[in-house]
């Protein structure tokens, strides 16, 4: 596999958003990655075998999705964002699906440039949120 491969995959693949949201919340993540050890250890170090990684990581989904739930909360907190806001993100993956009438899954490089997009927006908004008060009274 070649350097920008493993870069989309670990970036932008099917599973980079997933990958990096647990990363917010390490405080209560590493209670359930100790909890969920006995599963994701072996297949983690099944990646140093595999010959397909993203299905090999497509297998760590069942800790995955709860801790990058656990990643967006906090996330939303820093934010001040709610969960309108990241609903409008998946709205806007999910009108994108409904576009492309040749593909039944969205280019992954599409998906995260969508999502970061709107991390883009959500933390202008949220830095216009803190500075405004200031702004109004000078």
């Amino acid at each position: 596999m070649r350097a920008i491969d493993l870069v989309r995959l670990f970036t932008s693949g099917s599973l980079g958003i997933s990958l990096f949201l647990p990363l917010f919340d390490i405080r209560t993540n590493r209670i359930l990655l100790l909890r969920w050890s006995p599963y994701w250890v072996p297949v983690t170090g099944s990646l140093l075998i595999a010959l397909n990684a993203d299905r090999r990581v497509g297998s760590l989904f069942p800790v995955l999705i709860p801790a990058g739930l656990n990643g967006i909360r906090v996330l939303a907190d820093r934010l001040e964002a709610s969960a309108k806001d990241f609903q409008v993100i998946f709205l806007i993956q999910f009108a994108l699906l409904l576009l492309n009438k040749d593909f039944h899954v969205i280019p992954f490089d599409l998906v995260a440039a969508v999502f970061l997009a709107s991390l883009c927006w959500l933390v202008a908004r949220a830095q216009f949120r803190r500075t405004a008060p200031a702004l109004q009274k000078a």
